[in-house]
């Protein structure tokens, strides 16, 4: 079976940098702090996103982890769940 053209490898690589994306706003972490939790500096965690670069199988793994969701859904094989619903805050006029 023969490489893949560039343009497809490309679009492979955005759309795997899009849902990089949206599993981090699943969790509600920064770059900056999934980036301390892999040990690499944020450029390299928005150069993933951005479909720029490509993260190791290794490096996949660890991000599911951290994102709290299946590897699977950071390559494409499962949906990623619905976006968590943000916690209540309680006001002044719950604590009477």
């Amino acid at each position: 079976m023969g490489k893949k053209p560039d343009s497809e490898r490309i679009a492979e690589r955005q759309a795997l940098g899009q849902r990089l994306s949206l599993a981090r706003a699943y969790a509600r972490l920064s770059q900056a702090t999934v980036a301390t939790a892999l040990g690499v500096r944020r450029p390299t965690i928005a150069a993933w996103e951005a479909g720029d670069a490509e993260p190791l199988a290794i490096d996949l793994q660890r991000l599911a982890d951290i994102y709290g969701v299946e590897i699977g859904m950071l390559t494409g094989r499962a949906s990623l769940p619905p976006q968590r619903p943000l916690p209540r805050r309680s006001s002044s006029s719950d604590d009477t």
